[in-house]
């Protein structure tokens, strides 16, 4: 019989009592493990707060890459190197780590003390800068006499390209140089 309906994900519980699932968008539920239970029924996790030191973070990275190469190198003896002694030498540098991409390098360069091909470390969560769209409309705009703004240049830009596209010569929008902006969203 089913339990839930429109999930993408559970875990039950050891007792087989509940089901931690996951609904979505993006939702987190907990349901009891009997058949025709609610899936929209889920956890409001907006106030939970998780404080992460990068620092600490990073150290138990740093061991856990080395301990899967330990583990599943198709090599016990590691090409020769003393595996405990590479990882010493490697922990090491981390006090000298100060972003995510030195992290990244050590990892790669602890790879590289293998001298083995297809071993690949893969970029790690990288801090983003917020960032607002901006509005460009990819023309230049002067103030009128009229106290309208005129359009006096439109850049065509590259149409076919999601980052250069000019907004103004997209199919359908039918907009001049020389033409004046009179209301922006349906506003004067």
């Amino acid at each position: 019989s089913t339990i839930l309906k429109g999930i993408v994900g559970y875990t039950l519980s050891a007792d087989g009592e509940k089901v931690l699932f996951r609904a979505p968008p993006n939702k987190i539920g907990i349901a009891e493990a009997k058949p025709d239970q609610d899936s929209s029924k889920t956890l409001d996790l907006s106030h939970l707060e998780q404080r992460i030191d990068p620092r600490v973070e990073w150290a138990q990275i740093l061991r856990d890459a080395w301990r899967i190469w330990r583990d599943w190198f198709y090599d016990p003896g590691m090409h020769g190197n003393d595996w405990e002694a590479v990882y010493q030498k490697y922990a090491a540098l981390l006090p000298g780590v100060t972003h995510r991409n030195d992290l990244d390098f050590l990892i790669n360069e602890m790879a590289g003390e293998l001298n083995a091909g297809h071993i690949y470390v893969d970029r790690g969560d990288e801090p983003q800068v917020e960032r607002k769209a901006g509005g460009f409309l990819g023309a230049e705009i002067a103030a009128d006499a009229s106290g309208y703004f005129r359009i006096t240049k439109i850049y065509r830009g590259q149409n076919w390209s999601e980052g250069f596209r000019s907004p103004l010569t997209q199919p359908g929008v039918q907009v001049n140089e020389g033409e004046y902006i009179v209301a922006v969203d349906g506003r004067p």
